[in-house]
């Protein structure tokens, strides 16, 4: 039996260029992470002399490989980051961080070609395996809104209720 496949990158997607410096970072829960100076200098990394227009988060979804090993593997994605700079100097200092949000390995999600929500999860695994990247290229960062609601004057007021079983 032939158990290679040589056409697959394990990486997935072309184009991401893999130089500079990954790092392995494991998460079981979705949610919003944040990486500070301590958690680089628990790498033997000085954040200090880091470009944080160059750090970098990928993953690759999380879920289930397919069965057939002749099917495409899900491709490598990066995801936005935010970089909270305290001085406003562009680099990374002790009091900066970056925050990322990270899906975990089951949850909802909404199929458009079914018009309805279906749960997902992954049998073999509860962690979900994300890459840093450093040096690798400029990442992509997450937008900033405006925040705050302008209320009419006259707002709508809702009667909210709990439902539930009468005894």
């Amino acid at each position: 039996k032939n158990w290679r496949y040589a056409n697959h990158s394990p990486l997935g997607k072309k184009g991401i260029r893999f130089t500079g410096s990954w790092y392995k970072l494991i998460i079981t829960k979705e949610g919003i992470y944040k990486l500070g100076y301590n958690d680089f200098a628990q790498t033997g990394l000085d954040s200090t002399l880091l470009n944080p227009g160059q750090i970098q988060i990928y993953y690759g979804g999380g879920r289930e490989l397919p069965r057939d090993i002749q099917a495409a593997v899900p491709d490598l994605l990066e995801i936005a980051t935010y970089f909270y700079d305290q001085n406003s100097d562009g680099r990374f200092g002790k009091n900066d961080y970056i925050l990322f949000y990270g899906q975990g390995t089951s949850g909802w999600e909404f199929k458009d070609s079914k018009k309805r929500y279906s749960h997902y999860i992954n049998h073999y695994t509860d962690k979900n395996v994300f890459w840093l990247a450093i040096g690798n290229g400029p990442s992509k960062r997450m937008i900033t809104k405006d925040g705050s609601k302008k209320f009419n004057e006259n707002p709508t007021i809702m009667n909210t209720y709990q439902i539930g079983r009468a005894s």
